[in-house]
């Protein structure tokens, strides 16, 4: 007679490649998530200070003269070819979140859980200004992920965007 079924060490191998299959596809899917989080973190960080870097550079390229407006440098007055002179400084109005102000216009996306943070110390973020002729303005932004963010590791990210605008508006 011929019993048809499964023996315990059959049972036993197939329910241990199962949680080992199991296991290594949960390992990896949680990695994706986290290379996704995390990925999505920098493209906002990024998008933010790309948007503000342009803003800046495109008027700081047009304008007739360029200063800074203290000594820790993250105050710069643009002094345009028509218009009103404005600036644009690195501030930390509320002490929750660091962002970057066009006069009292906030600039980047100041949101305390989706936005971003510009780092406000003068040696991380800052406008350096040239006596060259014509002169040129360097502009360092340290941005991080908003401070309510979740604290998981997946949604931690900082990037450095820097680059520098040579002011054509003013010189001779």
């Amino acid at each position: 007679m011929k019993k048809n079924g499964f023996t315990l060490v059959e049972l036993l191998v197939s329910v241990g490649l199962v949680l080992i299959i199991g296991t290594v596809g949960t390992s990896v899917i949680a990695s994706i998530l986290r290379s996704y989080n995390k990925a999505h973190i920098i493209n906002e960080i990024e998008q933010n200070g790309n948007y503000a870097l342009s803003l800046m550079e495109n008027q700081i390229r047009n304008a007739r003269s360029v200063s800074p407006t203290d000594t820790t440098t993250q105050n710069l007055t643009v002094t345009p070819q028509e218009g009103s002179n404005f600036t644009f400084s690195i501030a930390n109005p509320t002490g929750n979140i660091g962002v970057i102000r066009k006069n009292a216009e906030v600039i980047t996306n100041d949101d305390l859980v989706s936005g971003i943070n510009v780092d406000t110390s003068p040696t991380e973020s800052y406008f350096e200004v040239s006596s060259t002729t014509p002169p040129t303005v360097k502009i360092v932004l340290k941005l991080e992920q908003a401070p309510n963010a979740p604290g998981r590791i997946d949604y931690q990210a900082e990037t450095t965007l820097q680059t520098t605008v040579v002011v054509r508006g003013g010189y001779e």
